[in-house]
Order: structure tokens, then C-alpha cells, then sequence
């Protein structure tokens, strides 16, 4: 059973890298993900299918609208 993922959801691609909060779905199930190198603030968008949910340890964010 695949893990359904939500907006505010802490994700990682399959393949690894960082941490990674989800910011919005749109219809076709692409996740605009926000994530950050030192201070800098980045941000793209992956299929769902690319992506793993995470529970991190430690320092923990999670993105919402305000």
C-alpha cells in the first residue's frame, strides 16, 4: 500500500537528497516541494511517483498556508 501524501508533508526523492516540505498538488499529481541548503530557500516541483514520504529526525519545518 503506497503512502498517500498531503500538503505540509516532509518528503524525499527515491533517489535521496534532502528533506523536502510539500507546498501544493495540482490535478496531475506533481508536488511543489520547498527545501533548503544552508540559508538559501529552494523550491521545484516532482511527480508523486518520485517521491517518498519521510518522518526526519531532529530539526523539523513544515510548510503551511497562512
Amino acid at each position: 500500500m503506497k503512502v498517500e501524501i498531503q500538503v505540509g508533508d516532509v518528503v524525499k526523492l527515491n533517489s535521496g537528497g534532502p528533506n523536502m516540505a510539500i507546498e501544493s498538488i495540482d490535478k496531475d499529481d506533481n508536488m511543489s516541494c520547498t527545501w533548503f541548503e544552508g540559508s538559501q530557500r529552494l523550491s521545484s516541483a516532482f511527480h508523486k511517483d518520485l517521491l517518498k514520504k519521510v518522518t526526519p529526525i531532529g530539526n523539523t519545518f513544515k510548510v503551511g498556508r497562512g
